[in-house]
């Protein structure tokens, strides 16, 4: 990610992007908080009586992140393979034209 972004920006960029883990880490115990219990089987409830379609909380806060997580992969594929890396392995015309792609979308001049 840092060596897809202009230099001036770079330290800001980074500082946000950690600052997603801990938002990601609220918005799941979040979305558990809304989901969870209206779907699930209260503390006074006898287990006996709790059936696993009454108590599906966990699966459906299950298939919903399994839903956003399959959102966010398909987003990444979208992404370009890193430069260095690219040259690492050989595949230099890919890394050229990464780093062309990178130079329109900041209005740099790439030679």
């Amino acid at each position: 990610f840092a060596e897809l972004v202009p230099a001036s920006q770079r330290g800001r960029l980074m500082t946000i992007l950690s600052v997603f883990w801990s938002l990601g880490g609220f918005t799941v115990a979040l979305i558990a908080w809304i989901v969870i219990p209206p779907h699930s089987c209260g503390d006074d409830s006898d287990f006996g009586g709790c059936t696993t379609k009454q108590n599906a909380g966990w699966r459906m806060l299950l298939l919903l992140l399994s839903v956003l997580n399959l959102l966010s992969l398909a987003l990444r594929c979208n992404s370009p393979e890193s430069p260095a890396w690219l040259l690492k392995v050989g595949r230099v015309e890919e890394a050229n034209a990464v780093i062309e792609h990178m130079a329109r979308v900041n209005n740099q001049l790439w030679y």
